[in-house]
């Protein structure tokens, strides 16, 4: 999504792990991936993928975050149908190198677009909270983090956020 969208908002675009678009400091875009389960057959997965075109300036004080519109921010002339058609064909891709190769060829792309790397985040895993630095996914998809301790966390599930703690140093 990340690459399509980049083609219409130009440089600028990162990511917020798990599923998040970012420019600036508003969500542009997102992907929900649900996984149901089959019985002893394969699983089924339902992916949703939305993008902020025109939505009005109320939208934020719903959702309770910074919303950024593609129409604001866009280097091109908005056609909501090529704009499907083309993340439509790039989700397919995707899906099929990962049901190919999982998600390692993706690593050094995604990481290149980290908005957490090196800042100071909270991870919250079933409960737990902890904090360190943002150090990227690994071949898994999983969320580094350098903890307080100079030890990697991984985060497979959970929430990841900035911390109010910035200057916060690490090992």
């Amino acid at each position: 999504m990340a690459r399509v969208l980049s083609q219409w908002a130009g440089p600028g675009l990162q990511l917020k792990w798990p599923n998040d678009i970012m420019f600036s400091e508003g969500k542009l875009a997102g992907i929900l991936v649900d996984v149901i389960p089959a019985g002893d057959g394969p699983l089924r997965v339902v992916v949703g993928i939305g993008v902020n075109i025109c939505n009005s300036l109320d939208l934020e004080q719903v959702v309770d975050q910074r919303v950024i519109n593609l129409q604001d921010i866009a280097i091109r002339s908005i056609s909501r149908t090529q704009l499907t058609g083309e993340l439509i064909l790039a989700m397919a891709l995707a899906l099929d190198r990962f049901e190919k190769s999982g998600f390692a060829p993706d690593q050094v792309a995604w990481n290149q677009c980290d908005r957490f790397r090196g800042r100071t985040v909270l991870a919250s895993i079933g409960g737990q909270v902890f904090e360190g630095a943002g150090y990227g996914v690994d071949s898994e998809g999983c969320y580094r983090i350098i903890d307080t301790s100079g030890n990697e966390q991984a985060v497979s599930a959970g929430e990841v956020k900035l911390s109010a703690n910035p200057n916060r140093r690490f090992r």
